[in-house]
């Protein structure tokens, strides 16, 4: 692979071609991705089943359906963002014209996560077609048999000086890290979002960071617990737990401790009951040995700590399958708090004060995402205003990605920027001021030379204009 030849390839097609397509022509792009998936479905099934048994509903709902929704969004909306946007104009400026003129930022990068393989490749294209960029795309290595998948959607669909995919591991990515870019958009790990934001720092390449976080969540006495269990058992372990917003860790008020502990429980038996016949039945494989691995340290080291297992899932090393796990007790200082977890792991901690909840979550980089069980709405309005986090759920997790209509991303350590819908073609679009004078100019009365009768005209338009 020759990154800088890929390079100045997409930047002679943008500047002859891609920049000057019109809204209809990219629609026509995005409709080819949308056939091409209909036709394909059985292939991105299969293909997300290799890579890590991932079941055939979820791959439907969170890597079909999302892409889906979304392009459908952009399809029906992108004549009214791509139209020029007219701003008001301060009386100094009367006689003119102010507009708004979204352009596209150039040949684009975008890189893929392993965990939603299809979902976090595709999802950023669709913003990058629709604002007129050409891109490169690089699927992770870590799901080979999607990587492959998205490399057969793009030459299927379209000429490669327009969009192509580079597969391949590190040294690829640090090739293509190389060129400047004019806009990245990463979706991975805290870890490799800065070596990408130094690498576009080096060309001043706008980036997008869509990374992860410790996402807690706080159960109030007043929570429904029955739902609240149903909703978080399922949020967990939908994907083995590998969601950049799972919920990482709960905050239980003591009061109802024990009795959310056993609803639990029971909501795991209602929806997991088949792993322990027959173990990746309903719930995906992790994508590796050193995941499956450091799956079984984080549990290690937090019952060295303290905490308890309140259910052991089964565990399968040959196929990388760690069953849904529930620990009680957990210490703020264990690991399963204070990192990601990414994995098929629920931590429970107790509190009965919730101002050092608040604290601890301030001491720790800004959440991914936040969520609340309540039915307080007092309380909940207080979790919201003493807490920082990139979304907010309430009574109910995970749901807020399948909103195209919502910006989706962190702050902080969480991400650089949002992404979905409206928001992913704002990331690939320059916002250009254009302003158009007319035949009446009031600047022409504030030119040199400075005389008195000069300054007084300046200071009364400063006064009243």
């Amino acid at each position: 692979m020759d990154a800088k030849k890929i390079f100045t390839a997409h930047s002679n097609f943008f500047q002859s071609h891609a920049r000057l397509l019109s809204v209809s022509e990219r629609k026509k792009s995005l409709r080819k991705i949308d056939r091409w998936i209909v036709s394909h479905e059985g292939a991105i099934i299969n293909s997300l089943w290799q890579d890590f048994r991932k079941p055939a509903p979820e791959t439907l709902l969170s890597e079909i359906k999302m892409v889906r929704d979304e392009l459908s969004l952009i399809r029906q909306s992108l004549a009214t963002w791509a139209r020029p946007e007219t701003t008001p104009n301060p009386l100094t400026l009367i006689g003119s014209r102010s507009q708004i003129y979204r352009q596209p930022k150039g040949p684009a990068l975008i890189i893929g996560a392993w965990n939603y393989p299809f979902t976090l490749t595709i999802g950023p294209l669709l913003g990058a077609i629709a604002a007129g960029c050409t891109a490169v795309v690089k699927p992770s290595e870590l799901a080979p048999a999607t990587s492959q998948l998205v490399a057969d959607l793009v030459a299927d669909c379209f000429d490669p000086d327009y969009i192509t995919v580079v597969q391949g591991g590190i040294p690829e990515t640090q090739a293509l890290l190389e060129q400047p870019w004019g806009h990245i958009f990463f979706t991975g790990s805290k870890r490799v979002g800065r070596i990408v934001m130094e690498a576009a720092a080096q060309h001043l390449s706008s980036v997008t960071l869509e990374l992860g976080g410790e996402n807690p969540v706080i159960i109030d006495k007043s929570a429904n617990l029955s739902a609240a269990a149903a909703q978080l058992v399922w949020g967990k372990f939908f994907n083995a737990g590998q969601t950049c917003i799972a919920p990482n860790h709960l905050f239980i008020d003591r009061a109802v401790y024990d009795s959310f502990l056993e609803e639990l429980q029971k909501a795991l038996t209602d929806l997991y009951s088949r792993e322990n016949e027959q173990p990746a039945t309903d719930i995906a494989c992790l994508i590796g040995a050193s995941h499956f691995e450091r799956m079984q340290q984080l549990l290690s080291d937090a019952e060295a700590q303290g905490a308890q297992v309140v259910v052991q899932g089964k565990q399968e090393p040959d196929a990388h399958y760690f069953g849904p796990t529930i620990v009680k007790d957990v210490p703020l200082n264990s690991p399963l708090v204070q990192e990601e977890v990414f994995g098929p792991i629920l931590s429970c901690i107790p509190y009965d004060d919730i101002q050092p909840v608040y604290q601890h979550i301030d001491s720790q980089d800004a959440a991914l995402a936040l969520y609340v069980f309540a039915r307080n709405r007092r309380f909940v309005d207080q979790v919201i205003a003493h807490t920082t986090a990139g979304t907010t759920v309430v009574n109910t997790v995970n749901i807020q990605f399948a909103n195209p209509h919502l910006p989706f991303g962190g702050v902080g350590k969480s991400g650089v920027g949002k992404g979905h819908g409206w928001y992913s073609y704002a990331a690939f679009t320059h916002p250009r001021a254009v302003v158009r004078q007319g035949p009446l100019a009031l600047n022409r009365f504030i030119f040199p030379p400075y005389t008195p009768a000069r300054e007084r005209v300046v200071r009364w338009l400063y006064r009243w204009f």
